[in-house]
């Protein structure tokens, strides 16, 4: 993919999010230290799923150079495009890429990172009733949470 950032200078991911159903700050927001096209759409990719907010909230991402000069736009499924204004006039410039790995769930079929998160949460769930049991207390209720590095919380 070409856009590797020339002479140093570095590339600036913008997008907005728009209010609407789910809970969000709208605003104009820069993901800005970047060095070239696939570290971007990387960029974009998880700022995306880390929101939550779909295609009407979540908008797509155009990127700037330092010297603002418009070198792509990456739409809310994460493909690169060239900068035309106009949709029609653009030439895909990167598909998404594609994970790293895959989790496939015991029929052999592909499962999402969703749904893995979901059982992984269910799995440290059954860890803390267990837990429960021997204190001989009751597990009420917990909202669990994975966090960007991997670990779990949970409220209670």
């Amino acid at each position: 993919m070409s856009g590797q950032s020339s002479n140093g200078s570095t590339l600036a991911v913008r997008f907005e999010i728009h209010a609407g159903r789910e809970v969000a700050v709208p605003g104009i927001k820069w993901i800005r230290g970047k060095e070239n096209l696939g570290d971007c759409q990387r960029a974009y990719i998880e700022a995306r799923d880390k929101a939550g907010l779909g295609h009407s909230q979540f908008g797509s991402a155009d990127v700037f150079t330092d010297s603002g000069h418009h070198i792509a736009h990456i739409s809310y499924n994460g493909r690169v495009w060239s900068p035309e204004s106009c949709a029609s006039n653009r030439t895909l410039l990167a598909e998404v890429p594609q994970p790293k790995y895959q989790i496939f769930d015991s029929m052999d079929r592909p499962v999402s990172c969703r749904a893995d998160c979901q059982t992984h949460l269910y799995e440290q769930w059954l860890q803390l009733q267990d837990e429960a049991e021997e204190e001989r207390s009751r597990l009420t209720y917990a909202i669990g949470k994975i966090l960007p590095n991997g670990d779990v919380t949970f409220e209670f």
